[in-house]
């Protein structure tokens, strides 16, 4: 398994890179270009900050906000493959709001689409 260094909302972590392939199956062209363009794009997970924080929110209204990682862990990137070749990264971790399912913050073509549960990508 691949992992990188990457700051994540200021912090340092190594992530584990997760692709979204069968048993046996090499990485599509456009999973690469998925996870190099979001690298490139290191102000998008930044700009995400405020929806995690909204998600959180969601789930108790009483989380304070001045340290995110009091409820989320970033764990690994997860480069979903498309049928439409869009390009898909989600950074996946750890919740403490929701342990089972923790959660995935998701950008579509190096932008901010959708957060909720590991599931919504999975």
């Amino acid at each position: 398994m691949n992992t990188i260094k990457l700051t994540v909302w200021g912090r340092a972590f190594e992530l584990n890179i997760v692709f979204d392939c069968y048993s046996g199956e090499n990485t599509t062209e456009n999973q690469r270009q998925a996870l190099g363009n979001f690298l490139e794009c290191s102000s998008i997970l930044d700009n995400a900050l405020g929806h995690v924080f909204d998600y959180c929110k969601k789930h108790d209204s009483n989380i304070q906000t001045d340290n995110i990682f009091k409820y989320v862990i970033p764990q690994s990137l997860f480069i979903q493959r498309t049928k439409d070749n869009s390009r898909v990264v989600a950074l996946m971790g750890a919740f403490k709001l929701d342990l089972e399912h923790g959660i995935a913050v998701v950008f579509k073509n190096e932008t901010f689409w959708k957060i909720g549960s590991q599931d919504i990508v999975l």
